[in-house]
């Protein structure tokens, strides 16, 4: 079987979700399955010189971006255009059989999933954190405490900005804000059917955040 493995990151230095895509697509080849790969160009990925680099977006460090450059490329964590497009090219030209996404915000944004979706090819995902579901991403009340009450969960994600559940920053809070709401009201997500989770805990979220649970 031919698997793309899609991931904000494919970089040796960035750990995390990046290790796991690339432990998953080792065990994946040494079950006898052709595995490509999909992420942002930074550098060093797991495979110098990938014959399939060309399809990837280009990594934006926006924390280092002087401030009219961060106006300048202010959408990309909303909707990267240039991953949509990229992935579109790709996919035509490996023709996987299956796609297996995980975390896409930052510099890939879930632009991709409309390109998976178009593609018609069978898709699934594995929700790996809570930023389906929190603006934040990491479910912490004022940045300090866990939020019980999961106030954006089924309600109103201005709970965020208000506040200030980013490093308690009123800025970084209501961007996060306003990302979250942007991919709720554009519903990308739901362009998935099948999601994929590490606990019992995050699938119940994630149902109380109006997921139907035969996702």
């Amino acid at each position: 079987m031919k698997i793309l493995l899609i991931n904000k990151d494919f970089s040796s230095e960035c750990g995390g979700t990046g290790k796991y895509i690339w432990n998953t697509g080792n065990l994946l080849q040494s079950k006898g399955h052709q595995v490509y790969y999909f992420a942002n160009n930074r550098k060093p990925l797991f495979i110098e010189n990938y014959e399939y680099e060309k399809f990837f977006p280009k990594y934006i460090d926006l924390r280092n971006l002087t401030n009219l450059e961060k106006i300048r490329y202010f959408y990309k964590p909303f909707y990267n255009f240039e991953a949509e497009k990229n992935l579109s090219a790709y996919l035509k030209e490996i023709k996987p059989d299956i796609i297996h996404c995980n975390c896409l915000h930052y510099n890939i944004s879930p632009s991709v999933l409309n390109a998976c979706y178009k593609s018609k090819i069978p898709t699934i995902m594995t929700i790996h954190e809570s930023s389906k579901i929190c603006p934040n991403g990491v479910l912490m009340y004022k940045g300090e405490e866990y939020c019980k009450q999961g106030y954006c969960i089924s309600g109103n994600p201005l709970h965020c900005a208000i506040n200030r559940c980013s490093n308690k920053d009123l800025f970084k809070s209501s961007i996060a804000t306003l990302e979250y709401l942007f991919r709720k009201t554009h519903r990308l997500y739901d362009r998935v059917p099948l999601m994929i989770t590490p606990s019992v805990t995050l699938k119940n979220l994630i149902v109380k955040s109006g997921v139907n649970s035969s996702k």
